[in-house]
């Protein structure tokens, strides 16, 4: 009876291996290679259905790249890539690469050479087999236990796996819960963040993290007072262009003064050299203003055409590219980028973090965050160290000091007679004191 319990409570108290786990391996021709853990038998079947699963592709036994797509080793459905390597084997490729960049690491305690015939000269014999892969990908460690897709190379749906252990390439079919080798699209090589925004690459996506000032999931929104700004490169006619804002919940943007046209012209993405419709248009003796009624207004009634009614006697106005983006009117027909606006209203949830105000623009689908001091980024997560004591001082010969939210001042030595009190001239007027003991006091915004 006590080995049946202990028998149970050993069984109960196995840990399984979490699923999904993600592994990063190498990034090659704008790839980045993961093993992935499976739940379940190592069949094709399932490393492609857990690499797709995690919206990633899938590798085959050749890389498909360069001319290595022969019918037996590679599927049309696999992820190919191009190497400057000749080498046709996926794993081969792989373990070169991350044997490299192992190399690479020791360095300063060894020379790193060629990778294929493992001659990194390292100070220890033991060091030497954990640096130097050897010849054959089964000689990664980083590969043990992973399978890669690979059909009909033996009966059954077996993947095709590495074992590091015994030196030697192994079925999936009778292996459970271990690696599947998957890829990634870095997103990032595309620069997809507007504004001067950081793009951050994520499986399967990416983020941008925007710098202030800007808005949106590439940052391609941008604020100037209580207002949002983004900026549509699709050429379209002027009224197609108002019909666009309008269905994002703003309009074409009103420029009323030199100082605006000069803050969008100096905010059009790099790379978009075209002129931009904005919203006015020029009859025989007005300027009509897209926040204003349109004269389309008094017949939105009748079935037009998408560019009608058009009218003789009427002119739209766009920021001319070729003119320094100074007003030009032009016919309304032409097909130009444009710029959209909003104006900002508060959050209905607000989404800023550390004390950020909150406010959206174009029906709420992007955000604003104005972060308080000591914080920035999108979602004001980031603390940020203020150089407080560039812009304030302590009383004479005593220490001031920088902190994230706020600054101190130290008086050298120790503090005889009463404990420091504060006053109204202790901090800056933007700032309140707080006492911090004998012989020191606090600033903090307020």
């Amino acid at each position: 009876m006590l080995g049946f319990l202990l028998f149970c409570v050993f069984f109960t108290t196995g840990v399984s291996p979490s699923q999904g786990e993600t592994v990063y391996l190498t990034t090659l021709g704008g790839l980045a290679f993961h093993k992935v853990r499976v739940s379940g038998e190592m069949t094709n079947f399932n490393v492609k259905a857990t690499c797709e699963g995690l919206g990633m592709g899938y590798p085959c036994f050749f890389r498909g790249g360069d001319g290595c797509s022969n019918s037996r080793h590679y599927s049309p459905d696999c992820v190919a890539f191009d190497t400057v390597s000749s080498n046709c084997y996926t794993f081969s490729v792989i373990a070169y690469e991350v044997g490299v960049n192992r190399c690479a690491q020791v360095r300063t305690r060894g020379t790193a050479r060629s990778w294929m015939t493992c001659s990194c000269t390292c100070n220890a014999v033991t060091l030497y087999l954990q640096v130097c892969p050897g010849a054959g990908s089964w000689n990664c460690p980083e590969l043990d236990d992973v399978f890669l897709y690979r059909r009909h190379w033996r009966s059954g749906d077996g993947a095709y796996g590495i074992d590091h252990q015994t030196s030697d390439i192994v079925s999936g079919e009778g292996q459970f819960d271990l690696w599947a080798l998957c890829t990634d699209v870095d997103e990032c090589t595309s620069s997809p963040c507007l504004g001067g925004g950081t793009c951050v690459d994520q499986i399967g996506s990416y983020k941008c993290n925007c710098p202030k000032g800007t808005a949106g999931d590439r940052c391609e929104a941008v604020v100037d007072g209580g207002s949002c700004y983004k900026f549509a490169a699709t050429p379209a006619s002027h009224v197609s262009a108002e019909k666009a804002c309008r269905a994002e919940g703003g309009h074409l943007a009103v420029v009323r003064d030199a100082g605006k046209q000069r803050f969008l012209s100096n905010h059009i993405p790099a790379g978009n050299s075209d002129s931009h419709w904005i919203g006015t248009k020029v009859t025989s003796d007005k300027l009509i203003f897209s926040d204003q009624p349109s004269v389309f207004d008094e017949v939105a009634g009748l079935d037009w055409a998408e560019d009608s009614p058009g009218m003789p006697c009427a002119l739209c106005v766009l920021m001319d590219s070729g003119d320094s983006h100074r007003a030009k009117t032009t016919s309304c027909m032409e097909q130009h980028s444009y710029i959209c606006q909003s104006e900002t209203t508060p959050c209905d949830h607000n989404v800023c973090m550390n004390g950020g105000n909150c406010s959206a623009c174009f029906g709420g689908t992007d955000t604003v965050c104005a972060c308080p001091a000591g914080f920035d980024g999108t979602f004001c997560e980031n603390p940020v160290a203020l150089q407080w004591c560039s812009v304030a001082s302590c009383p004479q010969g005593w220490t001031c000091d920088d902190q994230l939210t706020h600054f101190l001042c130290i008086e050298p030595g120790t503090r005889t007679g009463s404990a420091y009190q504060c006053s109204s001239a202790s901090c800056p007027s933007d700032m309140y004191c707080k006492e911090e003991g004998r012989a020191s006091f606090s600033c903090w915004s307020r």
